[in-house]
């Protein structure tokens, strides 16, 4: 029997049938998760280490080499390329394709990384990732405002906690934040006149610099927990630490030879906007959220953020992939209409 005899002989069916196909995609339309890039896995791990003020022959010996020894005595791994530059090592690991488990490679070569135990001190503990697009930038916020840098680090901090708070967020990327930093600037001629050495100040301010446990004090009824607690949070405290004292009640401190400056690390990339200094926040979603649900939740909060600002901000959003995949969807809901 053909198909168009079929039709006609069971036309309630071909009805039916037709119906349930064109419900079935609306609902499939509304429904389903809207993603940018399909989830895909390159097999390639990368490994990263940051070796501060090392030459490219140092990072090549102390870093890169070391690691190499280890990750080669795991199993499945196919080829491993390495970089060397001042300051930082990078290593790219290819899994073998035929691997059952690349999780458990990946999991290895984690393991062949935490071996290594003769890095460094200097040196940064190595990050192992692999790439993949599970987690994907989907929309980025950038926050300025007439106000100083350590103001808006704290609303770009409060406005981070906020989106965090969303179920759809994996993590908040930043771009444009630097890290605080306490400099100390030495006197030179302050130091002759009181025959003191650099050293002697590093040694005073590691002495105490310290947050270190002490053990467990036991009574009868009771046990407590000791630690030793004196890390320094604020440019006055390290101003007060004594590098020497004598008997006689004479005290020589840090403020006495340096100048103590609460600041923030020099600037690698800087972003700006509005004529000021922006801080970006990159939001990335979960591997199985919704696109289109995140940035409108995203938008929301923005707004909410700035009703409730004290200072005058400026916070807008950018990057904003949706759009595209909204763009796409309309295309294919004006090809379904136009079949229908």
């Amino acid at each position: 029997m053909k198909i168009s005899e079929f039709s006609v002989k069971n036309s309630l069916f071909v009805n039916l049938l037709s119906i349930f196909i064109i419900v079935a995609g609306i609902i499939a339309v509304v429904t389903l998760n809207k993603e940018i890039f399909p989830n895909v896995t390159f097999d390639i791990v990368h490994v990263q280490t940051i070796y501060p003020g090392a030459t490219v022959s140092d990072v090549e010996r102390f870093i890169t080499t070391p690691i190499e020894k280890e990750i080669k005595k795991v199993d499945y791994v196919e080829e491993v390329r390495s970089t060397s530059v001042d300051n930082l090592s990078t290593i790219y690991i290819k899994i073998d394709p035929d691997a059952a488990n690349k999780s458990k490679v990946v999991n290895d070569i984690q393991r062949a990384v935490d071996n290594v135990k003769d890095l460094p001190e200097e040196a940064k503990d190595p990050v192992v990732e692999e790439i993949q697009m599970k987690q994907i930038a989907i929309i980025e916020v950038a926050i300025t405002g007439d106000i100083d840098e350590f103001k808006l680090q704290q609303y770009a901090e409060s406005l981070e906690n906020m989106l965090l708070d969303l179920d759809e967020v994996a993590e908040i990327g930043r771009r444009g934040w630097r890290d605080r930093e306490i400099w100390i600037e030495v006197d030179p001629e302050k130091l002759k006149s009181y025959y003191l050495s650099i050293s002697e100040i590093m040694e005073a301010l590691n002495k105490r610099n310290i947050s270190m446990p002490g053990g467990i004090l036991r009574g009868d009824e009771k046990e407590f927990n000791i630690r030793t607690v004196g890390e320094f949070h604020t440019a006055q405290e390290i101003e007060e630490v004594v590098i020497r004292a004598n008997d006689v009640g004479n005290w020589l401190k840090i403020k006495d030879v340096a100048t103590v400056k609460d600041a923030f690390e020099e600037e690698s990339t800087v972003t700006r906007s509005f004529g000021g200094k922006t801080i970006n926040l990159i939001v990335i979603k979960k591997e199985r959220a919704d696109a289109v649900k995140l940035v409108k939740k995203v938008k929301e909060v923005v707004a909410s953020f700035q009703k409730t600002a004290k200072d005058k901000l400026t916070v807008y959003t950018l990057n904003d992939l949706s759009i595209y995949l909204t763009r796409r969807l309309n295309f294919l809901k004006y090809n379904g209409m136009l079949a229908i």
